[in-house]
């Protein structure tokens, strides 16, 4: 009896393997990865129920742009259901006829992050439409008619008017907002990022990266101190630099974007 109670307890250590093994069928990756940090959550956009002023917001969209007619509101009814079923299937989205999270991720996102949108301030020219601005700065019509409520249709735009021209530029997500600045022309803005001081330089090539990937001229100075330069065919000019912030050892971004053919003459 006794035995056999000894046999049970061998059998079970050596099935569950020791402390300082792997257990059987369990890699040292696996089980390393299995006492890892579980992987952080889905950024809180992806999973954004849709807010009474999204839903509003998007409604006015569809009305400047002809495909609603009907009260702005927090809800959709089924005439909002139907606009935007019919805008979905204009931009290749799924046609759900509902809110959802890639129709929302199209117009920028939820209202709340609209606000940390990169952007800045175009004035009208004669002769200019919407449409052609939108396409000389590599703005989606809607995005830019969210930007700016006060249009009405997308077809009457004034000379002289100030439009809020949203910028495509891909600052990553674990980049906290410390401030947006949306000004005649040009961008600035500065954001906080968990990265020592000393590993500017590894950050100033993740940030490259990034900004070649979303098509932009980027040229890094030796130094991450010395910043970076970039442009496209919206960013006539535009820089970046790096610097301490505060005294937590962290690193801070500085941006300064001009709109192409800008006047002005400094970041």
């Amino acid at each position: 009896m006794r035995a056999g109670v000894l046999w049970f307890m061998f059998l079970t250590m050596l099935l569950a393997g020791s402390p300082g093994s792997p257990g059987v069928g369990l890699t040292w990756a696996q089980d390393q990865l299995a006492a890892a940090p579980a992987a952080a959550a889905p950024a809180p956009a992806e999973n954004h129920q849709p807010t009474p002023e999204d839903i509003w917001q998007v409604l006015a969209v569809l009305r400047a742009m002809g495909l609603y007619d009907g009260p702005l509101a927090g809800t959709l009814d089924d005439a909002g259901r139907a606009a935007l079923t019919a805008f979905q299937r204009r931009y290749g989205l799924n046609p759900t006829g509902v809110l959802d999270r890639d129709t929302l991720a199209f117009l920028g996102g939820p209202a709340a992050k609209l606000q940390h949108q990169a952007r800045f301030i175009y004035t009208v020219k004669p002769g200019d439409t919407l449409s052609g601005i939108a396409v000389r700065f590599g703005v989606p019509l809607p995005l830019l008619v969210r930007h700016n409520p006060d249009i009405k249709s997308v077809h009457r735009i004034y000379a002289g008017a100030q439009l809020v021209i949203p910028v495509d530029f891909p600052m990553p997500a674990h980049f906290e907002v410390l401030r947006v600045q949306v000004l005649p022309e040009r961008f600035l803005g500065s954001y906080l990022v968990d990265v020592a001081f000393a590993d500017a330089d590894r950050l100033a090539e993740e940030l490259a990266l990034g900004l070649r990937e979303h098509g932009y001229q980027v040229q890094v100075e030796q130094r991450a101190l010395d910043g970076i330069t970039v442009r496209n065919a919206s960013v006539g000019l535009g820089r970046i630099t790096f610097s301490p912030y505060r005294s937590e050892g962290l690193t801070r971004i500085d941006v300064g974007l001009l709109a192409a053919g800008s006047t002005a003459t400094s970041l």
